[in-house]
């Protein structure tokens, strides 16, 4: 499928376009948002296959509520709060388990989030982290991390969103989101530093 050429459109003018019937409106916000989409929601589950399920679902629910939604408010806000939702319900619902398929599964997880997490081309804590480590180990310790951490990190460096878009998105206090990302940085290295201890010993 020919994705739709880049344009200076605003998301509210695609939105009103979308709410009259024309489809090519549609095509243009999906080029436009599904990437940092599709990151985030993989930063938190690491299963790229649902990732994508889910970020459709995201899309086929703007166009189900195409009419409640707002076009003077930010579109992007309101398809990353559908896509939080469902990856943190995907999240609580999910039993991880271990195993030699899990083990496949995740080197795969971690091919996909280096080039999903290319969208920031400033470097940035968690760049450095997969510049020094595999990808997958760095998913792992990601994944190790309690849902709001977790939450914040995926936000901020797979979905590109600022601190302060996160602290409302979350409802949480600024102050809060950073702490918590300070803290989120700080256990994955000490896990990511465990790890190599660990592969060191005899």
């Amino acid at each position: 499928m020919k994705m739709p050429e880049p344009t200076s459109e605003t998301d509210a003018s695609l939105i009103r376009r979308l709410r009259a019937g024309d489809a090519t409106a549609f095509d243009t916000l999906f080029a436009r948002h599904r990437r940092p989409l599709l990151a985030y929601v993989f930063g938190m589950l690491n299963d790229a296959g649902r990732a994508e399920d889910i970020v459709q679902d995201c899309f086929l629910e703007l166009v189900r509520r195409i009419e409640s939604v707002d076009p003077g408010r930010n579109v992007a806000g309101w398809l990353y709060r559908v896509a939080r939702n469902k990856a943190i319900d995907a999240v609580r619902r999910r039993k991880f388990e271990t195993g030699p398929a899990d083990d496949e599964r995740a080197l795969s997880a971690g091919r996909t989030l280096a080039a999903l997490g290319e969208t920031d081309p400033a470097p940035s804590p968690l760049d450095a982290m997969l510049q020094a480590e595999s990808a997958a180990r760095v998913q792992a310790a990601l994944a190790a991390l309690p849902l709001r951490e977790r939450d914040v990190i995926a936000l901020h460096y797979f979905g590109d969103l600022r601190f302060r878009e996160i602290a409302k998105l979350a409802r949480r206090p600024l102050g809060t989101v950073l702490w918590q990302a300070r803290n989120a940085l700080a256990k994955m290295k000490q896990l990511l530093e465990n790890d190599h201890e660990k592969q060191s010993l005899p």
